[in-house]
């Protein structure tokens, strides 16, 4: 179905313009906040943070960090 209406961001309250065929679930940024968000109604267009991509980058950042060879625990038993 083809959308060709504004939606306004759930973060900052700008108005966003659903260009072309959006469907329930497509992604967009907006221009006044960067925040990723996603169409979750049609008729009223509706939007939602989408949160889904910002746990996934977090997981990601914390994985990214090798561990530290000194935070291992050494038993004083080891290498004699």
């Amino acid at each position: 179905m083809a959308v060709r209406q504004k939606a306004m961001c759930p973060v900052c309250g700008d108005s966003i313009n659903l260009e072309g065929y959006m469907e329930i679930g497509s992604t967009l940024v907006c221009s006044g906040c960067d925040t990723m968000v996603r169409l979750i109604e049609l008729d009223p267009p509706e939007l939602e943070v989408d949160s889904g991509r910002d746990c996934a980058e977090d997981a990601d950042d914390e994985n990214d960090e090798a561990p530290d060879p000194q935070d291992r625990d050494i038993d004083p038993g080891e290498n004699n």
